[in-house]
C-alpha cells in the first residue's frame, strides 16, 4: 500500500497531463473505500454500491462520506517529453513591454486554438500569463514525429522574432 491522491484532485474530476493520453483520473478507480455518514465502512465498485461509485466519480465526492482507500487501474511506464517555454515578464514589465506581452499571449492561444483539436493524444500541457508547458506521453523522437518539428517551425517563425522569449526541450523523462 501506498498514499496516493483521494481528496479533491481525484474527487474534482483528476486532470492531468496523461489525461488525453489514459483519460482522466476518476476514470482510473477501480473502487473506493468509504465511511459513511453512520460510520460505516462500505466498498463502493461498479458491482458493490454501483450508486456510490458513480456519484463519488462525478463530482461532489465529500458530499457522500470519506474516501479512505482507493485503487487505481495501472498504465505501463511510459517516457515524457517536455516542452517549455516561457516569457521573461520581469524584464517585459520592466520595460514596460504590455502590448508584447498582450501580443504573445494572443499569437499562442491563436495558434493552440487552431492546431489543439487535430494534435495527437498524447500531447497535453498548460499555459498561463507567462508560458507553457506542454507533454507528450512517448519519446523525444516520437514527439518529433507526432508535433515538435511543426512546434519548433511555428516557434522559430513567429515567437522568436519577438525578444523576451524562451524555450526549451526537456527530452524524454521517465
Amino acid at each position: 500500500r501506498t498514499v496516493s491522491a483521494a481528496g479533491g484532485w481525484l474527487q474534482g474530476s483528476g486532470l492531468s497531463f496523461t489525461s488525453r493520453t489514459y483519460g482522466i483520473g476518476v476514470d482510473q478507480v477501480v473502487d473506493f473505500e468509504v465511511v459513511l455518514a453512520d460510520g460505516s465502512l462500505v466498498t463502493a465498485d461498479a458491482c458493490s454500491n454501483p450508486d456510490l461509485f458513480w456519484a463519488l466519480r462525478g463530482g461532489g465526492g465529500g458530499t457522500y462520506g470519506v474516501v479512505t482507500h482507493v485503487s487505481y487501474k495501472l498504465h505501463p511506464v511510459q517516457p515524457i517529453t517536455v516542452v517549455s517555454w516561457f516569457f521573461d515578464v520581469s524584464a517585459l514589465i520592466a520595460q514596460s513591454r504590455w502590448v508584447e506581452l498582450r501580443n504573445a499571449v494572443v499569437i499562442w492561444l491563436q495558434y493552440w486554438a487552431r492546431v489543439s483539436p487535430s494534435m495527437d493524444h498524447r500531447v497535453s500541457g498548460f499555459w498561463n500569463a507567462v508560458g507553457a508547458s506542454l507533454y507528450f506521453v512517448g519519446t523525444l523522437e516520437q514527439a518529433k514525429e507526432a508535433f515538435l518539428d511543426d512546434w519548433d517551425t511555428w516557434y522559430a517563425q513567429t515567437m522568436l522574432p519577438q525578444a523576451g522569449f524562451e524555450a526549451n526541450v526537456w527530452g524524454a523523462l521517465s
